[in-house]
Order: C-alpha cells, then structure tokens, then sequence
C-alpha cells in the first residue's frame, strides 16, 4: 500500500479524494489539471457523480485488489458511465470492463491460474435470487445452499492451489458482486471475475466446476 500511495501522491494534484480501503485511509491525487481531459474532470465534479461517488468506486476497486494507479484511466471510465447509473456499486461493476487489462494483469502477476467456474444450474439459480431491496440488490439465497456453495468454492481453492495454480473463480457479469459478497469471508483472497472483463490473451487453465447437490 505504501508504493501505491507513493505513485499516486506524484501525479500533478488538481482535487484530493480520501479513499478508504481495507481500514486504510489513502489520500490520493486524483485530478491533473495537464493529463486529465476537461471532459473528464466536468463529469467528476457534476452532480451527476460528484468526488463522493468517485471515492466510493475507488474504494470498491481497493477492497478487491484491483491497483488504481492508472488514475487517469479510472477516471475517465467512471466519468464515461457517470451518465448511465449514480450508483457506485453499478458503476464499479461497468468501470471494471473498462479496466479489465489490468484487472487480468493484476491477476495473472500472482502466477498461474486456475479457473473456477459455477455450473450453469447454480448460476441461473443465483440470478433469480437477486432482489431489489432499499438499499440496493442482494441475493436472497436458503442459508443452507449459500452455505453449500461457500463451502464447495472454498474446497476448490484449496484443490487449485494444491496443483500449483492460483484460484480465479469466474461468473456471469449480473452475478459477480453478489457471489464476491457471499465467498469473501471463507476465501478472502479470491480473484471473483466476470467473463466478459477477461482478455483474449489471458492464460487459464480449468480446474473446477462447482455445482450444488440436489
């Protein structure tokens, strides 16, 4: 954490954004008044998103792991969909397609991959799942299958890992975040990837289909 904050206090500072991440506070630099087009900085600081919004995208790229030292990237893909959804959740899951080369290099550095996907069946079954609520969507899964499928992704790490590889498990794009949410505690380290944020030229090999017993 202390070489991102590094980089990030030596890019040119134009407004300071306090992002809290992991119970880390970092002040980072986000807006050059040189390398950030105006476009970019006018969708920022509009109502639309606002400095607010801004901090609560960056701060869901940190608790993932995701680096935000392309700044510049971030922000212009935040400032690009700012004008589709004001919500941050939404907008991280469009800002991750945006910066899936290097969500794929940050995975791919750890070594490599073994992937892990979620039987057809299951995923369909998550996606019904999901229901609006007031503060946002959620799945609303029976306890006794979300803790079946927590313990089967938590079993396949552990099996991927033992081969050599470092665990990826893949989803669907609408079911990303809300599987993310429910294995995060048993496997926090896991990389949880949409398809459609993977690189033709990303290197992975199967290892694991989880599916849920009847």
């Amino acid at each position: 954490m202390n070489e991102l904050l590094e980089m990030a206090l030596s890019l040119p500072v134009f407004l300071l954004v306090l992002c809290r991440a992991s119970g880390i506070m970092l002040t980072a630099p986000i807006l050059s008044s040189t390398q950030i087009p105006d476009r970019v900085k006018v969708g920022l600081t509009s109502t639309v998103i606002g400095l607010g919004g801004v901090q609560k995208v960056l701060q869901n790229l940190l608790a993932e792991g995701i680096p935000i030292t392309d700044l510049g990237g971030i922000l212009e893909a935040i400032a690009d969909h700012a004008a589709t959804t004001k919500d941050p959740v939404h907008l991280t899951e469009l800002v991750r397609k945006s910066i899936a080369r290097t969500i794929c290099a940050t995975v791919e550095s750890r070594g490599n991959i073994g992937a892990i996907t979620l039987d057809p069946s299951l995923e369909r079954l998550i996606a019904q799942c999901i229901h609006e609520g007031g503060s946002g969507t959620a799945v609303i899964l029976d306890p006794s299958r979300a803790e079946q499928l927590i313990r089967k992704v938590a079993a396949a790490v552990r099996d991927t890992v033992a081969g050599g590889f470092e665990a990826v498990l893949l989803t669907s794009s609408p079911i990303r975040r809300h599987v993310r949410r429910m294995v995060q505690h048993a496997v926090p380290e896991l990389p949880v990837l949409a398809y459609d944020e993977l690189v033709p030229a990303m290197r992975l090999e199967g290892r694991a289909t989880v599916s849920l017993d009847e």
